[in-house]
Parts: C-alpha cells; structure tokens; sequence
C-alpha cells in the first residue's frame, strides 16, 4: 500500500477544525480514500495558529502516519506551496474550519487566491435553534452577558465581523456536502457553490457500522457524555463559563439517581459513551459511581441500546437511525442560567418529538415508562432533514473521491 501511495497523483488534504482523534479516522473515511481509489492522504493539525490554546480542550487526540503538525501559518504555507506544485491541479482540500476570527479567515483567504479545490460539510447535521422568539429574555440575557460575561459578547461581535467579510469577499468552499433535505444557504447558491448530496458524519459511520453483532451480551441504555461540566469543552469556542452547563458537584449526583431509577425500573445497566474528546483515567470512574466507559464507538454500540440519553449531543441522531427511545435532559442548574441552552435544547429534542426533562425531579415508574415512547414518524423526517437524503446507501468517500 505505502508503494502504491507514493506513486499516487492525487491528494485528499484533511484540514481537521481541532486535533486528530480516533473517531476522526472513521467519520472522514481515510482508509477508504486510499484502498478504494489509491488516493494519497493527509491530516495536517494547525490548531496552534487557527485555535491557539484550543489543544487543551483534546484530551483524547492520538497519533497517525498521515498526520503533519503546523506552529505557524507561515510554516504551513511554505508546505502547502510544496505540495501544491507537486500534485498540481489534483489536490481536493477536506476543512471544518470557518471564518469566525483573523486567523481562520486569513487561513481561508489564502486558499481562495490559490484557488485550491475546497470542500467543507454541512453544518445542519442537527437541528441548531436560530429563529429567535423570546425577545425579552434574549434582551435579558445580553444584558446579563455584558456585566458579567462579556467574552461571550466579543466572541459574537467577532464571529459576525468575519462572516460579514467572508461574504463580502466572496470566500467560499469549492464543494458543499449537503447531508440532508434543508435548504442551502442562499449565498452558497449566489456563489455557485456546487453541492454534493451526501451523508451525516454519524449517518456515514451508520453505513459502515451496519454489520457489526451484538456488542454487548446483556441490556443496557447509553448516556452520551459532554465535555463539561467535568472537562473544558468547546466553551473556549463560544466565550461561555464552564459553568453556564453545571458544575460537576451537583451534575453527577443527580445523573445518578436518574440512572438509578431507569436500571431499577427497567432492568438495565447505563452506560457511558465517552465524548471523543475525553479521556478517563479509568473506565469505572467514581463521578459516575461506578458506571462503565465504554471504550467502543457509539455507532457499534447504539443499535442493541434500549433508550439513548443525552444533554444536547448530536450523537442522538443514532437513536433515530436504530429506532431507539431517546431522553434530552438538565438539571436544576440550567433553570436560572441567563443563557439560551434550554431553549436551544427544547428546539433540538422537538425535532425528534421530545420534551426535555429535569432529572431533579422525582421519577415514578410511569415516568420511567413514558421515556421509552417515540414517534417513528418525526424520526424518519429527523433523518430526513439532518442526516441523508440520499436512497443509494453509498458512503462519502464514493461520493467525494470521485472529485480529484
């Protein structure tokens, strides 16, 4: 294979928005790329100028032949201009990074002047909350952000700043994965972006996770782990407080007495899925009172799950690939916080026709029960809309190699 590689004349460049994580392997198709149509591939990690001080929150990142590390952008340029003149025309730019500060935007500026092929995914793999209807408590809420959290205002203003001169300058990708049946941004149709109907990034392991048995020999329910409260998460992303999702100290006690209350009633043991980013130093840790972290992918172990529970991950998107009743949940904390998450929370779990519920509360077993009903109708249109609205069953890779 090495051999073959090296004779290839085509690249797939892998711009990763963070660091390289084993679950990024599978979701792009690496392997794929390379067995299937003998196309060279590289990652390369430039968080260090993209996302300075980002890296801490990989806790889980990993190493990999086809990854390259970047300090600066100059560093990175001078690479890029290398290889560039080597494959020439056939090189095929695979990024999730977005015009959100001077870094990010100069990094994609410089792309369109070299007028690579770029290709970016879908950001509406999950329903994202962007019709605005409580104008007192968003009003509220800036006020409090202002006095008391003001990162998280200047990271807005910055975001708005450079999509504005993304637009106006006309920086957008080659190529754009639409992964479902929600309409593309007008502008990307102004700009003749070309779109490539495609798959999910869970949608895509789905396909490939498929075939694979029974991975766990009796019943069990699933809690998608976040980052926070316990790690750091993307909060450095966004300007918000770790905080603003809870603190560890009241989060877990009230996780475990919900999970208590399911495993009685229904006679099952809840597992944890570890988030990608996360690495626990055991895999029975006592913030989860002895609950195991699995170590298998989501995508293998969701099908065989009797309920699915999760804060706010799109990983829930499995639930509605494999049939499977699904719990949003918070706690007391989230009820005074002067943020949006519930109301971002609730519009997510009502595209798959769910309520969030408060796990502080008492759980009687017709509680219990009612979280094992859903609506197979509003999952089928949840994938519809967010997932593929492909019928093929073909995976990305066959779709996007075929562009160099």
């Amino acid at each position: 294979m090495d051999d073959n590689l090296k004779m290839s004349k085509k690249l797939i460049l892998i711009i990763l928005p963070g660091k390289l994580r084993k679950i990024d392997l599978i979701r792009y198709d690496i392997e794929e790329y390379e067995k299937k149509f003998n196309h060279k591939v590289e990652i390369h990690d430039l968080i260090d100028f993209i996302h300075p001080g980002f890296e801490k929150s990989y806790a889980n990142n990993i190493k990999n032949k086809r990854l390259k590390y970047f300090n600066t952008f100059h560093g990175w340029k001078k690479y890029f201009l290398k290889i560039n003149m080597k494959y020439l025309k056939n090189i095929l730019i695979i990024k999730g990074i977005n015009n959100h500060d001077v870094n990010s935007y100069n990094f994609n500026f410089f792309l369109k002047k070299m007028n690579v092929k770029t290709l970016e995914f879908s950001e509406q793999q999950f329903p994202v909350n962007i019709i605005k209807k409580n104008l007192p408590k968003i009003f509220k809420n800036l006020i409090f952000s202002i006095f008391f959290n003001p990162r998280k205002i200047i990271f807005f203003i910055r975001n708005k700043i450079f999509i504005f001169l993304a637009k106006k300058n006309k920086i957008f990708p080659t190529y754009l994965v639409k992964t479902g049946n929600r309409i593309i941004p007008e502008e990307y149709v102004k700009n003749k972006v070309k779109t490539v109907s495609g798959n999910s990034f869970d949608y895509n392991m789905f396909l490939k996770s498929k075939n694979i048995k029974k991975t766990f020999k009796y019943n069990y329910g699933l809690f998608l782990e976040a980052p926070t409260p316990l790690f750091i998460g993307d909060t450095f992303l966004d300007g918000e407080k770790v905080k603003a999702r809870g603190t560890p100290e009241k989060w877990f006690p009230s996780l475990d007495k919900f999970f208590s209350s399911i495993e009685k009633c229904k006679n099952i043991k809840i597992k944890i899925v570890p988030h990608p980013k996360v690495k626990h130093k055991s895999n029975r840790p006592k913030y989860y009172y002895g609950r195991e972290v699995i170590n298998k992918n989501l995508s293998e172990v969701a099908k065989n799950s009797k309920i699915i529970i999760t804060r706010d991950s799109a990983g829930i998107s499995f639930a509605a690939l494999h049939k499977k009743p699904a719990a949003f949940i918070y706690t007391n904390e989230f009820v005074n916080q002067k943020n949006s998450f519930l109301d971002n929370q609730e519009f997510m779990a009502s595209a798959l026709g769910l309520t969030p519920i408060n796990i502080d509360q008492d759980f009687d077993k017709k509680k219990i029960n009612e979280l094992f009903i859903f609506n197979k109708y509003l999952y089928k249109s949840y994938i519809k809309a967010y997932l593929t609205n492909r019928n093929d069953k073909k995976r990305n890779f066959e779709l996007i190699g075929k562009l160099i």
